[in-house]
């Protein structure tokens, strides 16, 4: 599902910026956002307090933290998570200043862009797929990592069209096989009592890169 937002998402706002201009792109991101909260109203249903008279342990941000440094490599995989997601922060506004700046590209340049990068992205689940069996995923993290890095720094090397539009392509394909197999291996890593406050924190840290990203 967030792969292919990544790919819809910019391809349905290009669309409407070229044809209707951007108040029509906020407009409809107010109706799907209204639509998400809509949709969570029937969480408010199910979302009912246990009868049985015993409550469920849930852990602390501190147990989270104290695993991290119990098993080094839950917080090595915690670090990639935060920093694949200033990346993506960083890489938003990036494909305004590529596509206007620095390729001379029209005014959905940006979308273009972006549209190549949730293309790789997309591409990756059939990556996903197939390594979902298998029993060695670090390897796969740390190649997904340099990918992405060889990939950004192409586009940032070569100014051209065709480099920038592949290059994105490659680094959407490897960033969306990195944060998978990242979280496939931290499940497998973290302690099963602990996997629900882990991935609570996996969460903060992508608000927080996100931000970070996007201030840098």
């Amino acid at each position: 599902c967030d792969s292919s937002a990544v790919l819809f998402g910019p391809i349905i706002a290009t669309a409407f910026l070229a044809l209707a201009g951007a108040e029509v792109v906020l407009a409809v991101c107010a109706v799907l956002a209204a639509a998400g909260v809509a949709c969570t109203a029937t969480l408010l249903t199910h979302d009912r307090p246990s009868t049985t008279g015993t409550v469920a342990a849930h852990p602390s941000m501190r147990d989270v933290l104290r695993a991290a440094r119990a098993r080094p490599n839950v917080g090595a995989l915690l670090a990639v998570l935060g920093t694949q997601h200033v990346t993506m922060g960083f890489i938003g506004p990036m494909f305004v200043i590529l596509a206007v700046d620095e390729l001379g590209m029209s005014g959905s340049g940006a979308g273009v862009l972006n549209i190549a990068f949730g293309i790789g992205a997309v591409c990756s689940a059939v990556g996903a797929t197939v390594l979902a069996g298998r029993s060695r995923l670090a390897p796969v993290v740390a190649m997904s990592l340099g990918a992405v890095a060889l990939s950004l720094a192409a586009v940032g090397a070569v100014t051209a069209v065709g480099v920038a539009v592949v290059g994105l392509a490659a680094a959407g394909l490897s960033r969306s096989l990195l944060d998978v197999t990242s979280r496939m291996l931290l499940q497998r890593s973290a302690p099963p009592q602990l996997l629900a406050g882990v991935f609570a924190f996996v969460e903060v840290l992508t608000s927080v890169g996100l931000a970070v990203g996007t201030v840098l």
